[in-house]
């Protein structure tokens, strides 16, 4: 009899002992294959952020109200064809072909000029009944800021996406759904939200938003298996994200009363130069609009000048650049 045999148990032992070379080698292989993929993309990532921040950009007067450098379109072209170049070898990787129209121009970007303080207020979520109250406060002390917004689709809400544009304001893009187990499934469950939110704020302002912001910021738990093909699918696509430098607080539990909202965000934009500052645009941080005043008075008293972001600004990223300087 066969089964149970000493030949049977030589036959089985055989084939444990080449199934223990062969699987291996075919994860090692498939892994392999996967890597290098990745690889390649975030290569061309660097490479094209390296070319793209390191240009020099001239630094002089415009028509835009926060004073930003114009950049010239000889200057873009060599921009683009960087990045062009840059991406060539990345393998066509079929997210790449979804959203056709879902593409910007990409900008050079200019450093902070040493000795330059600056500082950059972010509000994320919005828009929300605390909008207008925002704006009002910002027009006081003619200051502009950055929002990056959320889909709300409540019609009272709808025409302060507008409002935002008409005041000045630079519109960004966070998320149409805030929900990081489902934006950030894949680099094409989270092209189909940005789409969606691009689309809408489109609709609605006319702007075709060039910065975003990851909502949890570009590294985070919930995002570390994907947010660098995620960076490298929309920086090929010329969009630029923006993380933050300083964190008011207001999103934080612990966070209590408008005075620490105040401490914390001075405490942290006094050390610095250039701060990007995290707020939020949401009906639930009520202390967040009553601490505005006292941060810009005490900043603009401390000369310090606020401005803007726009596409030409050095972002702080946590994955790409270490500073936005």
């Amino acid at each position: 009899m066969y089964f149970g045999s000493v030949r049977f148990f030589k036959h089985l032992i055989i084939t444990v002992i080449v199934l223990s070379i062969i699987i291996p080698s075919l994860l090692a292989i498939t892994f392999g294959v996967q890597n290098s993929k990745l690889k390649r993309q975030i290569a061309a990532l660097d490479s094209s952020s390296s070319n793209s921040v390191n240009m020099q950009a001239p630094i002089g007067g415009g028509n835009d109200t926060q004073g930003n450098s114009p950049v010239n379109e000889s200057s873009s072209n060599s921009s683009q064809e960087s990045s062009a170049s840059s991406n060539s070898d990345v393998e066509d990787l079929g997210y790449q072909n979804l959203y056709p129209d879902l593409f910007v121009e990409p900008t050079k970007k200019v450093a902070n000029p040493e000795g330059n303080k600056v500082v950059y207020l972010t509000f994320d979520d919005g828009p929300s009944q605390n909008t207008e109250k925002i704006l009002n406060i910002l027009d006081q002390y003619n200051v502009k800021a950055t929002f990056f917004v959320c889909r709300h689709d409540e019609e009272a809400v709808k025409p302060l996406y507008k409002e935002i544009v008409d005041r000045g304001h630079t519109i960004a893009i966070h998320a149409a759904n805030h929900d990081y187990d489902v934006i950030y499934q894949s680099v094409e469950a989270y092209l189909e939200d940005f789409n969606n939110i691009f689309n809408y704020v489109y609709e609605l302002t006319g702007v075709k938003c060039e910065l975003f912001r990851f909502p949890g910021g570009s590294s985070n738990v919930k995002n570390a298996d994907v947010n660098k093909e995620i960076a490298a699918e929309m920086l090929r696509r010329g969009f630029t994200y923006h993380d933050w430098n300083v964190d008011s607080g207001d999103a934080d539990s612990k966070t209590k009363s408008t005075q620490q909202i105040i401490d914390i965000t001075l405490r942290q934009a006094q050390a610095k130069t250039k701060s990007v500052v995290l707020m939020h645009d949401a009906a639930a941080k009520k202390y967040t609009p009553d601490a505005l005043p006292t941060v810009i008075q005490t900043l603009l008293d401390q000369g310090y000048k606020f401005e803007k972001l726009d596409a030409s600004v050095k972002p702080f990223n946590q994955i790409i650049y270490s500073d936005g300087n």
